[in-house]
């Protein structure tokens, strides 16, 4: 059920990040799977083009992209699997770096629930 009122949607206590392919990964895929013919010019924000991990909160975007750089790692290789479940056909240096060049990062600090129901993780 929907809550009615907007005034009664509790925030959670996470934030959340966005993350989308830039061009440069889109060229990756191209590469591994050119069948796919992906355009490397992809909008970030149309349906399904993202994925948004939630974090723990943060006071400030310095915080929260601290907090990145320090858990990059996980939410590169999961954006990796979702094209190629095949390790050996990733990029071998997953840095920092390659990270902010091949995705779009976006933090939102405000996670509203407007389900009333329970939160429920998927893989139960």
């Amino acid at each position: 059920m929907y809550y009615h009122n907007s005034l009664h949607m509790p925030p959670i206590n996470r934030n959340a990040v966005f993350i989308a392919g830039r061009p440069p990964l889109f060229e990756w895929v191209n590469q591994i799977m050119p069948e796919l013919k992906i355009d490397p010019l992809t909008d970030p924000l149309e349906h399904d083009n993202g994925t948004i991990y939630l974090t723990p909160e943060f006071f400030d975007t310095e915080e929260a992209m601290a907090w990145l750089e320090r858990n990059y790692l996980y939410i590169f290789e999961m954006e990796l699997w979702e094209w190629s479940e095949e390790e050996q056909r990733w990029p071998k240096n997953r840095s920092w770096d390659l990270f902010k060049q091949w995705f779009y990062i976006s933090f939102i600090s405000m996670i509203e629930n407007t389900l009333d129901e329970p939160i429920v993780e998927k893989w139960e």
